[in-house]
């Protein structure tokens, strides 16, 4: 490509002197006026480089103020779910109900105690509130609350495994070595928390004794992973929950559950016959009742299926706890 192809693009300086975009400085800084523009002139000349044709001041100026308007405007957008898919993550999971969403308005617009202990006066803990409803929920002994479930299963790791610990191998079976929505990998994940990760078992068979096998004095944990968005059907075997468990008390080592959905304990649902139609479908092992599945893997993770921040959940023992809020802070 020649240099003849650049000359038609105006400079920085020019466009700032066109009258639109001097219309846009009367509402935004002229920094991030200039910042867009350099921007949108770094585009055009890789278009230039990849074969595109040159634009014109109109256009450039065009896409200049199209980008303003888009940082300025509220966001999220509110829209219509025609999907067919109650719990969509791309749009916000689940609404939340009027009563939640005007307790969060009062709390945001005004001042509360969210570190304040109004017992003592003095200064309490955030996470003393979410931690008691989410050990009421889930019959633990404590919670924690962090973005979403990766983040909950990234700061586990890291607490118990990770590479300021003495020991840092995790064990995984083979066959829940996945990737989730997002591009969130169980390997990738491990590797980010400083942990080892330790595969066992094959993809679709692995027993509680391939857990014990690879127990050494470098384990730091076993995880159990929800296998998210899919199933392996057929000639298949996984342990149940309590068989890692007792593996675990065998040699003293912790067994972290990672629940995935977070759906704990539907029992409600089967009032709603639309709804229960819907989990009578669901593939057998998906629906992770509280009564029946949570088991008593020493430390949980979950993931909230709500629109506030999409919540994920951590929840167990007040040592682990006491781990994870020491690393995290």
């Amino acid at each position: 490509m020649t240099e003849s192809a650049y000359r038609p693009l105006p400079s920085v300086d020019a466009i700032l002197r066109n009258h639109e975009v001097l219309g846009l400085l009367e509402n935004f800084p002229r920094s991030v006026i200039t910042n867009i523009t350099r921007d949108v002139l770094t585009e055009a000349r890789f278009s230039i480089k990849n074969g595109g044709e040159s634009q014109s001041l109109n256009q450039l100026t065009a896409q200049i103020a199209d980008r303003a308007r888009t940082i300025s405007q509220n966001w999220p957008n509110v829209v219509i779910n025609a999907t067919g898919v109650i719990l969509h993550t791309n749009l916000g999971r689940s609404p939340l109900s009027h009563r939640t969403t005007e307790a969060a308005t009062t709390s945001a617009s005004l001042y509360s105690d969210v570190e304040l202990s109004l017992s003592t006066g003095k200064r309490g803990n955030r996470n003393t509130h979410i931690s008691n409803l989410i050990a009421q929920v889930t019959e633990s002994k404590a919670g924690i609350a962090v973005n979403n479930n990766a983040a909950g299963v990234l700061l586990t790791l890291a607490a118990i495994a990770g590479e300021n610990q003495v020991k840092n191998e995790v064990i995984v079976s083979r066959g829940e070595s996945v990737e989730i929505g997002g591009g969130f990998r169980i390997p990738d994940v491990m590797r980010q928390s400083g942990a080892t990760l330790v595969e066992v078992g094959t993809t679709n068979r692995t027993y509680s004794s391939d857990y014990e096998s690879a127990i050494n004095s470098e384990t730091a944990a076993i995880l159990k992973v929800h296998p998210s968005n899919f199933v392996v059907d057929g000639f298949t075997h996984a342990p149940d929950l309590k068989e890692i468990v007792a593996v675990g008390k065998r040699h003293g080592v912790p067994v972290l559950n990672d629940l995935g959905s977070g759906c704990f304990d539907l029992g409600w649902s089967y009032s709603n016959p639309f709804l229960r139609r819907q989990v009578n479908r669901w593939p057998t092992g998906w629906l992770n009742r509280r009564r029946t599945k949570m088991g008593r893997s020493s430390l949980k993770t979950s993931f909230g299926k709500s629109r506030a921040n999409r919540q994920g959940n951590s929840v167990g023992h007040f040592s682990y706890f006491s781990c994870l809020l020491n690393w995290h802070s």
